[in-house]
């Protein structure tokens, strides 16, 4: 019965994204012009990371943030760079579809998640639905190949393959700089191996872009990162701990000025104690498989959180977090004496998800009205902005109880054949 109605419910939600994913494409994907172009002068032996490139190359009109993205970051979009921008958008954004399904579905095959292939389309169905995944698809972000990256690197991991998980995260490293928090993690599982690929294939990258556009780049890169945070750490659409701390001294009801030192302060802080606590628990706990999958899933949340930015298209990172969650409790449910809090998480991670299908822009359409002078939507706007940032905070409050929770659990239980492979531990090197 589930399968024909969880059949029945993504075929729905897919042809009802039909239209407007297909209108995402029409529009000039911007994000990935940036990359398109930046790859289409290293392909022309001259870097855009100066005053002249940027003129020549055209990332000169996307102003502060044309050299927003690392140099590594263009890696990616070399072989999209012979393509017309369009084309290549539509390239991106078919490839990111595939790879969200097949990490939903070997995800949920190793979590041991019911009727996995099902699961899997009704998942994939939902998150095409969603608002964030149209803006994903219309800006040409690649927040669907970071998400996939940091898949491949748990599912590695957890098999032994060191090099294969760590060159994951060096792959995911170089198209943003937030997955770096991820190294962290394979040093404080001792996986030197890992630690090695990351580094390894981080800088075969950063040397192949390097050798073209030369070491200016990057300090091009770095210069105009205070600027550009003055610009967007306070927007409304910024989702990251930076940005919610900034808006508690200058709220989305009001114009932001520069980044406050006082509030950045706070907010690393914040950072620092949490991830001190993520540390710690991967320290202790990390050895069963059990283990690693939650302090994974920890970890991935917390890279992203802890980012100068996070955009409504970084959601889609969430994907593997989610899916361990709701294993882990979907076997505590199953579990004799599994106790009430299960429940309450579950329900709980359940509305994060649902959340996944805010609407996107009504929060930046209620700004535009409130500081123009439109009071009656003043409650309206925060509360949008809740809707906005709590989905992430949330999942990270519940993987942290989910952690606490499962100190009080027995190793196995007898007769428990659900909890063997929360107490097999991984091969680690």
């Amino acid at each position: 019965m589930y399968g024909v109605v969880a059949a029945l419910v993504g075929l729905v939600l897919v042809v009802g994204a039909v239209s407007s994913l297909q209108n995402a494409f029409r529009r000039t994907p911007w994000d990935l012009n940036v990359d398109h172009l930046t790859a289409r002068a290293y392909l022309q032996h001259y870097s855009p990371f100066t005053p002249e490139g940027a003129q020549r190359s055209g990332v000169a009109v996307s102003g502060l943030s044309g050299n927003g993205h690392p140099p590594t970051t263009s890696f990616w979009a070399l072989p999209l760079a012979p393509l017309e921008i369009h084309v290549a958008g539509r390239v991106l954004g078919g490839v990111t579809f595939f790879l969200i399904f097949i990490e939903a579905l070997i995800a949920m095959r190793l979590l041991g998640i019911p009727a996995p292939l099902i699961s899997a389309w009704l998942l994939w169905a939902y998150v095409m639905s969603t608002e964030f995944m149209d803006y994903h698809v219309g800006v040409g972000q690649i927040s669907g190949l970071i998400g996939f990256f940091f898949f491949v690197a748990w599912w590695a991991g957890r098999a032994g393959r060191d090099l294969v998980s760590g060159a994951a995260i060096g792959a995911a490293c170089t198209l943003k700089l937030f997955p770096g928090v991820m190294v962290l993690f394979l040093v404080v599982t001792r996986r030197w191996r890992a630690v090695a690929g990351a580094v390894g294939i981080y800088l075969a990258i950063a040397a192949t872009m390097t050798a073209r556009f030369g070491f200016g780049a990057w300090k091009r890169f770095f210069s105009v990162q205070a600027a550009i945070a003055d610009l967007w750490m306070g927007d409304v659409q910024n989702q990251s701990l930076h940005g919610i701390v900034a808006r508690l001294f200058e709220p989305v009801c009001v114009h932001h000025g520069p980044v406050m030192a006082k509030a950045m302060a706070i907010s690393t802080m914040l950072c620092l104690v949490m991830l001190g606590l993520a540390v710690w628990w991967t320290w202790k706990h990390a050895r069963t498989l059990d283990g690693y999958d939650l302090s994974f899933a920890l970890f991935v949340t917390l890279s992203v959180l802890m980012s100068q930015w996070v955009w409504e298209h970084y959601t889609v990172i969430y994907l593997l977090p989610a899916l361990v969650l709701f294993a882990q409790l979907w076997r505590r449910i199953h579990r004799r004496g599994g106790g009430v809090v299960p429940w309450i998480l579950m329900a709980l991670l359940g509305s994060v998800v649902a959340c996944w299908r805010a609407p996107l822009h009504t929060k930046q359409e209620l700004q535009r009205r409130v500081l123009a002078g439109a009071t009656d939507h003043h409650i309206q706007l925060h509360l949008y902005d809740l809707l906005n940032w709590a989905p992430g905070v949330v999942l990270l409050i519940l993987l942290f109880v989910a952690c606490w929770r499962r100190l009080d659990l027995p190793a196995k239980e007898p007769g428990d054949a659900s909890n063997e492979a929360a107490t097999s531990p991984p091969a680690i090197s």
